[in-house]
């Protein structure tokens, strides 16, 4: 009998030290990533122009606090954002971006990783560190391809575009006038506005969710909460 239970205190505890905190997959769920993983992520053509995504998720087996750290180079053309725990989208230039909150057993966090400004000269590495404080999983996502995006005479560029949300506003810089129209994920326009300077959009009347916003060449995402 003593060595039934102590059989089965050794199996309780080999469980308990391979449970993960938390787990990371990519590509909508059908790889699973582990600690140095690297990663290769080419574009898909859409409604929205050409999209670099590799659906980055972390699924949360506990109550925890999650700390990741953002990184990338800075690429000839386009740029790298991350848009992950707070729906702020934040472009990577060299400086890395370090973000926390706190979530439950069971909450999916997307990371939000993507390529904005059109195309990928030549490959991009950017980084994502997640820890709880407890377990670290590092992964490199390799972007990578050329397309060419062919602009209507009328779809002018928002040069030097940036844009934020507070709240249910959102708040932009554009250094020319263009057009930014915001669309659900299904692809339906949102909404459509003539954007010039900087200023903000109230989208109080939108229900809450992820939505893709596009300049001319100019595409992110944002989340609305």
């Amino acid at each position: 009998m003593k060595k039934i239970f102590t059989s089965l205190f050794l199996m309780a505890t080999a469980l308990m030290a391979s449970a993960q905190n938390f787990t990371v997959t990519a590509f909508d769920g059908t790889k699973t990533l582990k600690d140095g993983d690297v990663i290769e992520c080419g574009y898909e053509e859409s409604l929205f122009g050409y999209n670099w995504d590799p659906s980055i998720v972390v699924t949360c087996n506990k109550n925890l606090t999650l700390t990741v750290t953002a990184d990338a180079e800075m690429p000839a053309e386009g740029a790298v954002q991350f848009c992950g725990l707070t729906g702020q989208c934040q472009r990577l230039n060299g400086t890395p971006e370090v973000r926390t909150n706190a979530y439950n057993a069971g909450d999916k966090v997307p990371m939000q990783l993507d390529i904005i400004g059109g195309n990928v000269v030549e490959p991009v590495n950017a980084t994502l560190q997640i820890t709880d404080g407890q377990e670290t999983v590092k992964i490199t996502v390799t972007f990578v391809g050329e397309p060419q995006e062919e602009l209507a005479i009328s779809s002018v560029a928002a040069k030097g575009l940036q844009v934020s949300v507070n709240g249910r506003s959102l708040n932009f810089i554009s250094d020319n006038s263009a057009e930014l129209t915001l669309y659900t994920i299904s692809g339906q326009s949102a909404v459509s506005r003539r954007i010039s300077g900087s200023g903000s959009l109230n989208l109080s009347h939108l229900p809450a969710g992820v939505y893709i916003y596009r300049a001319g060449n100019k595409t992110g995402k944002i989340i609305l909460r």
